[in-house]
Parts: C-alpha cells; structure tokens; sequence
C-alpha cells in the first residue's frame, strides 16, 4: 500500500495512504539516489548517477547517453508499475549558494525526466526530479 513516508518519522501518527501517481515517484526517487551495492537486499538496486557523479565529462552526449540507460534499466527492473517508460536526462550549469555558508558557485544539475502509462489505470505519468551534482545535492 502506497504510503507517506514523511509520517514514519512523527510519533504517535497515523500512517495514511498516497496515491498511486506519488508512490511511484516515491520509489523512483528513491531508485535515483541510490548507489549501486548500497542495499544489501539487493546488491543491483540503485543507478549509476553516483557512480558518475564526479567523473569528468569529456563528451556530455555520451554521459547523459549512459546515464539514461542506467537510470532507464533500473526502473525498468524496479518500477514495475509503468509501461511505455522513457527516461531523458539534461545538463545545466546553475549558480548555487550553500544555505549554510552562504558560498556561491557554480554547479551541475541534472533534470531527469521519466515519463511513462501507469499500467493499473492506463493515466500518463511524469516526474522530473532535479539533482545538483558534485557532490550530488537535492534541489
């Protein structure tokens, strides 16, 4: 059952269910910011992001390339609940200020778009979560 997993983290609080359309992009998010090996579950669950997170990107087409087809076989395997799935990654320099120290640079980000048909109700799916990489960040 689909659930909010903010509320595991507050005492005494009932967990209620999400839909299905945020339970899927739960478990996508949660496919993309893992590493492989990082679950011992299974040690093939996760992305090659991390893997590639501080390589140097000599030729970006190709990067973005591997990265797609990483991204696209794991959620292929591990996200069982969308048909027609397709994966786009794009790549932006963006300027960024740590909220802690208030430096400013320059950084990578990386829009994964995932689009696909939830195959229990036949609805269009999307979800295009942005990531900082170098270290990789949250948006």
């Amino acid at each position: 059952m689909p659930i909010k997993f903010g509320k595991l983290m507050e005492r005494n609080q009932e967990l209620v269910p999400c839909n299905l359309g945020t339970s899927i992009a739960q478990n996508i998010f949660l496919i993309i910011s893992s590493k492989f090996q990082e679950h011992r579950f299974d040690s093939s669950f996760g992305c090659e992001l991390w893997d590639k997170d501080f390589e140097l990107i000599t030729n970006p087409l190709v990067w973005q390339e591997q990265v797609n087809q990483s991204i696209y076989k794991s959620l292929n395997k591990y996200e069982q609940r969308l048909e027609r799935l397709d994966v786009d990654t794009t790549v932006s320099e963006e300027p960024y200020q740590n909220p802690v120290t208030q430096v400013r640079s320059i950084k990578k980000r990386i829009t994964i778009s995932v689009k696909g048909v939830i195959k229990a109700t036949g609805e269009d799916f999307a979800f295009a979560p942005q990531l900082f990489l170098s270290p990789i960040s949250i948006d």
